[in-house]
């Protein structure tokens, strides 16, 4: 693993420079290839201040192991001898997405999803040790179609983790992640959903029927499909008549010949309506830039 930072020049307007600040060995075996890495979230701002900040980050390997790595608060710095490591264990499979997930009372676990179409979640104790609190909880993919390759937490609903997946099944799923394991919602992109990235959340009441819209638009990379821009949508209803989730897409682009692996945004947020969207393609070398316009969607789940 490898540190940088991004430095600007201060005599060069708009002139910057990536700078190599260290090396990492994050795994004593080079056949091992290392898929993902996360870093570890910062406590909310209304969090204790009693409590020591963990700065570290999450790695995992192709052979399906997990290590999550902390830094020695000893240390200013990150270095090879000021970090130390928890290995998690799996089946041998590839691990293609890590997510960490903090709730507001600082609780901390780390989602992954494997080519054996499974969502593990670990949590970990917020003492200075900074161990794995229980066992890991594993759903031993009874409910995806493919390997899972993104996972994007939502919130929490009734104690429980909302997660948004996407799957080699060109599924995205609603996922509460939870004692109770349900799909609350899912939809078919047309492509093996490779990436989520969350763009913004929105929170509007809607007077006509006294309920609350809470909406997640979200970029996604889809593989051969292209790129998608998608709209989560979760109508909260009075407490006893439970709450209804959905899936709408947005905008799609459709030009590339091959993979499609990565994409983003630029946002004008004097503009929200608008957003400037970048996607490549893998075998084709090719980079397009497209507009996707966005409107209020406040169409109910079905």
């Amino acid at each position: 693993m490898s540190l940088y930072k991004i430095e600007k020049h201060p005599h060069s307007a708009g002139s910057v420079s990536i700078c190599l600040l260290n090396t990492l060995r994050v795994r004593d075996d080079d056949t091992k290839l290392g898929l993902f890495l996360a870093w570890i979230p910062p406590f909310p701002v209304e969090a204790d201040d009693s409590v020591t900040p963990i700065v570290g980050f999450a790695v995992s390997f192709s052979d399906g192991q997990i290590s999550v790595f902390r830094k020695d608060n000893a240390y200013p710095t990150i270095e090879q001898e000021s970090i130390k490591e928890i290995c998690v264990e799996g089946m041998p499979i590839e691990v293609w997405y890590l997510a960490f997930q903090r709730r507001d009372d600082g609780q901390l676990s780390l989602f992954s999803g494997d080519d054996f179409n499974q969502v593990r979640k670990i949590t970990f104790t917020n003492d200075p040790d900074f161990d794995i609190d229980s066992v890991p909880m594993n759903d031993r993919g009874r409910y995806h179609e493919g390997g899972v390759t993104a996972i994007l937490p939502l919130c929490n609903q009734d104690g429980e983790p909302i997660i948004l997946t996407g799957s080699y099944d060109q599924h995205v799923r609603i996922y509460q992640f939870g004692v109770r394991k349900q799909v609350l919602a899912d939809s078919n992109l047309g492509g093996g959903v490779w990436r989520l990235k969350l763009l913004r959340v929105e929170n509007n009441s809607l007077e006509t029927s006294q309920r609350l819209l809470t909406s997640y638009l979200i970029l996604a990379s889809c593989m051969h499909g292209g790129a998608r821009v998608i709209s989560v949508v979760h109508y909260s209803r009075h407490p006893e008549a439970g709450s209804t989730w959905g899936i709408n897409i947005i905008a799609q682009f459709t030009e590339h010949k091959s993979m499609n692996y990565a994409s983003d945004v630029w946002q004008n947020y004097d503009e929200p309506s608008k957003l400037l969207c970048l996607s490549s393609s893998f075998y084709d070398k090719r980079i397009c830039i497209w507009e996707a316009k966005i409107q209020n969607d406040e169409k109910q789940p079905e």
